[in-house]
């Protein structure tokens, strides 16, 4: 994964759950030597067309903001049903820390709800 939004910098200092040494290690035991834009290593680089709907939840202190902002505006461009939720003062994956966090919790239930709405059967 490579990762090259701005916010991957802005915000490296407020974000404790993914940095560049993070992702490096990550990408090395993921894809080890493979290039980091081909798109079968990061969906960002690939062809969107034809995925379902997608939901991406992304707290507005992540380094993976911007990476988020791009995937969802790329998968619009190829025609997908993207909801992109930016969740105030929250960090990477805040929705593991459900017990403690109203907003994990909160972000959990709307994973349902879009999960039931786009659900046929």
């Amino acid at each position: 994964m490579e990762c090259t939004g701005e916010t991957f910098i802005t915000k490296a200092d407020v974000d404790p759950m993914v940095h560049k040494a993070f992702t490096r290690k990550l990408s090395d035991l993921y894809a080890p030597g493979a290039n980091l834009r081909d798109p079968l290593v990061s969906p960002l680089y690939g062809d969107l067309k034809g995925l379902p709907p997608l939901l991406i939840q992304v707290g507005d202190r992540e380094t993976l903001l911007d990476d988020s902002r791009r995937i969802a505006e790329r998968a619009r461009q190829a025609g997908v049903d993207v909801t992109l939720e930016i969740e105030p003062g929250q960090v990477h994956v805040f929705q593991i820390f459900a017990a403690r966090l109203d907003e994990g919790r909160a972000a959990i239930v709307r994973m349902g709800d879009f999960i039931r709405k786009h659900t046929h059967g």
